[in-house]
């Protein structure tokens, strides 16, 4: 299972904060097929990559099957991953 919590993710540039993803919180159950979609620049892309943490969160939980993946270091990250499959959009 994918479990986000209240998660966020703020992006700082030169005109300031942009915030990407705004406290999102959603369950995916095993072997549930997921699609996001939304208007270009929506943070569509950003939300997936907080999934398994190629994009860090500003705030919040993501947690799979059990394992809090926020924080976690690139050792133990790469197991996770590898138990996540993903498809991005060309």
């Amino acid at each position: 299972m994918v479990s986000f919590s209240e998660v966020s993710k703020v992006f700082e540039t030169s005109s300031g904060p942009v915030t990407a993803v705004d406290a999102v919180s959603l369950d995916i159950a095993p072997g549930e097929v997921f699609g996001v979609i939304g208007y270009s620049g929506a943070g569509k892309s950003t939300l997936v990559r907080l999934i398994n943490a190629l994009e860090p969160a500003t705030s919040g939980t993501v947690t799979v099957d059990g394992q809090e993946i926020t924080g976690l270091g690139e050792a133990r990250l790469r197991d996770v991953r590898a138990g996540i499959g993903m498809i991005f959009q060309q």
